[in-house]
């Protein structure tokens, strides 16, 4: 498998109209967020004011994820919901959306054809945790929220600190890993369906 790895001093933050946002990974890696060019977007934001407003984009799905605080999301003529740590919402990306909270989030936004979903796994130290590609899974990603994991490979041990990421990209049905916990951990489980 084909592994990118983003520690977090290789991360980039910019502003947005709600606080800041941490791009992650964008594939493919060429592709450019402005230009709305990609199949799918991994990022964090920190949501800094009490009432912010959801950027437009046609075309992408969206998946939300709360790493810490509370976030009210409303869609407007569609749904409302509050939600806590590691609550998820999925929304179209041309809806109107606002939020009301100050949190830090975890989101996956895909194009086309591409679909994905988020998990959170908690780990207590020296905990292992067993992964596998299934045949039609593309990427499975981890960004390590808290803690310290050691990611093995066949051939290969990988550490994670503290909000760093890894993706994976399959390259035959039977590859797997192993995840073990150091410390108790939390992680976001990322999985793409290209």
């Amino acid at each position: 498998m084909k592994l990118s790895i983003i520690p977090k001093s290789e991360q980039f933050e910019s502003e947005w109209s709600g606080g800041s946002t941490t791009q992650l990974f964008i594939y493919p890696e060429d592709a450019n967020y402005g230009q709305r060019n990609f199949l799918f977007r991994i990022s964090s934001a920190n949501v800094k004011d009490d009432e912010s407003v959801f950027t437009k984009l046609p075309g992408v799905s969206r998946v939300i994820m709360i790493l810490d605080g509370e976030l009210r999301i409303e869609h407007e003529g569609a749904s409302a919901k509050v939600l806590k740590k590691f609550d998820t919402d999925v929304f179209q990306g041309d809806w109107n959306t606002k939020g009301f909270g100050v949190c830090t989030d975890f989101n996956l936004m895909t194009n086309g054809d591409c679909s994905g979903n988020l998990h959170n796994v908690i780990l207590n130290p020296n905990q292992t945790f067993t992964k596998a590609f299934t045949k039609n899974q593309d990427f499975i990603g981890y960004f390590l929220l808290k803690g310290k994991v050691e990611i093995v490979f066949t051939n290969k041990k990988v550490e994670l600190n503290q909000n760093d990421f890894i993706l994976m990209k399959r390259e035959n049905t039977t590859e797997g890993f192993i995840i073990n916990a150091n410390e108790y951990a939390e992680l976001v489980e990322v999985e793409i369906y290209l």
